[in-house]
This record gives C-alpha cells, structure tokens and sequence, in this order.
C-alpha cells in the first residue's frame, strides 16, 4: 500500500470523527490529503481536497488567511499539473494577493514556491520570458534571504530554466543545467527521490534532441528506475519516462537497421567489384 492509500485510511476516519467545532482539524486532513494525492498524479483528486479546505478555511472565524493563502498556493499548483491553467494562475494569484495584503516583505520566502508555480503555469502555455521572469523571482527571493545554493529549493529552479533553454532548441545550455540540478540533488536528497528522477528524464530529453540516443536512453533508465520504487503504475511523470524509453529504443533500432543496411551495400559494392575485376 502507497503513502498516499496509507494517509487515506487513517485521515477519512478522522474527518468523520470531527466536530463543526474541529473544522480547522477538517482543512488540515484536506490540505494534507490534496498535497499526497497530488505527489500520487491524482491532480483531480488533489484539487477536490484543497477545494475543500479552501471553503472550510472560509467558513472559520477569524480567518487564518496565512494558511488560506498555502492552500490557495496548493490548489494551483494542483490545477496546473491537471492543465488547468487558467484556475491555476486565479489560484496563485489569489495566494499572493492574501500574502501581500499579511506581509510588508515582497522578499519573504513565502512568495518563493507561488512564483514558480505562476511560473510553470506560463511555460505550460508555452510563454516562456513571463516562466523566466517568475522562477527568476523566486530564486531571487530565496538569494535574499541567504539560502544556500546546494539547497534542494533551488532544484525547480535550475530544472525549469534548462527546460526553457530546451525548447529554445539551445540543447548545451539546457544539459549543463540539467547536469547542475543532478549534481545539487545527489548532495541533499536520497538516491530515489522523484526530483532526480524529473532531472534524469529531462537530462535524457536533452540528449535525445541532440540524436544522442545512446545517452538519452541511460538516463530514461535512471529515471524510470527511481519511479519504479516510487511511483504507482499509471503515474503521468513514470508513464511519460516509459514513452521517452520506448521512443528511443525504437529511434535506435531503426538506426542500427541503417546501418546494417548500409554495411551491407557497401560489402555488396565491395564483392561486385572484386567479381567484376576477377572477370576481366
């Protein structure tokens, strides 16, 4: 049983237990539910649950909006990996209104994680200088606030930029990057951490658009590898690495047909002539 069935089984129960008088135990078991269904690739699941936190959290008196403002964070987050764009950017819009309205700091580390995810959201909408713009924001923040750069908060950011530098067709700038975040991520999370796993299918997609197929296909290896220990079957990120892999495994098959077939012209071309010759 995954972390996110396990978190099911004791968190339903209790849900059913609290009074009106535990709401704010109610939207805790949402928001923690929303963020495991969300870690499991169940995005429709994960936006049912912050949505409703966010409506409990609206109900209470008075409102804790710093916690409204994490879950209004959650909830894009959570629309934007289901493609729901539009309600993601309203989401996390709606996240760092609440916190501009709570905090005098524009710097607070706060802003950090909602300004990438606006950020994702325009690179999925394939807007790339507004992406660049807001992950620059929030790793600017976190430089601000003295956050070391082997920190694993920086990993979403080195990832993003070398995947806008990948579809910029600047295939050099996007590996060196990719090798950066492998490097950061070998130094502070464990070997089969799913960031290293994003960072290797990434590394391998790098490769592959170059027509290094051979490289491609060693990290689409490492990286589904690390899935298989992590990830359920049917998980979007493992399924897409196991379409790369496949992918590539036909790419190198057919160039190995070509190749074979050009040895054997040529063999044909070379014996042809050694015949022609022996006739004269």
């Amino acid at each position: 049983m995954g972390e996110y069935e396990k978190a099911e089984n004791i968190l339903h129960p209790r849900l059913t237990q609290l009074m009106v008088d535990q709401i704010i135990d109610q939207y805790a078991c949402y928001d923690l539910l929303g963020t495991l269904a969300g870690r499991n690739g169940n995005f429709e699941k994960a936006i049912e649950y912050h949505l409703n936190s966010v409506e409990l959290q609206q109900q209470v008196t008075p409102t804790d909006y710093k916690q409204l403002a994490l879950s209004y964070n959650n909830l894009g987050k959570s629309y934007g990996m289901n493609g729901q764009i539009d309600l993601a950017l309203s989401s996390l819009f709606k996240s760092n209104n609440i916190k501009s309205q709570l905090l005098d700091d524009d710097n607070h580390l706060l802003f950090a994680a909602t300004y990438e995810n606006i950020g994702n959201c325009y690179f999925a909408q394939n807007k790339l200088d507004e992406a660049q713009q807001y992950f620059q924001c929030a790793f600017d923040i976190r430089q601000r606030n003295n956050i070391p750069e082997n920190s694993p908060e920086y990993i979403e950011y080195y990832v993003s930029v070398a995947n806008i530098f990948g579809l910029k067709k600047q295939y050099l700038e996007a590996t060196d990057y990719h090798k950066k975040t492998i490097e950061i991520a070998h130094q502070v999370l464990p070997l089969d951490h799913p960031w290293l796993a994003v960072c290797y299918n990434n590394l391998g997609k790098d490769y592959a658009d170059q027509k290094r197929y051979k490289l491609a296909r060693q990290n689409y290896q490492r990286a589904l590898s690390i899935y298989e220990q992590t990830m359920p079957d049917g998980h979007p990120e493992k399924q897409r690495t196991q379409d790369n892999l496949n992918e590539i495994n036909m790419e190198l098959r057919t160039h190995a047909g070509i190749l074979l077939l050009i040895t054997t012209i040529s063999m044909l071309s070379i014996l042809f002539f050694i015949l022609k010759c022996s006739n004269q």
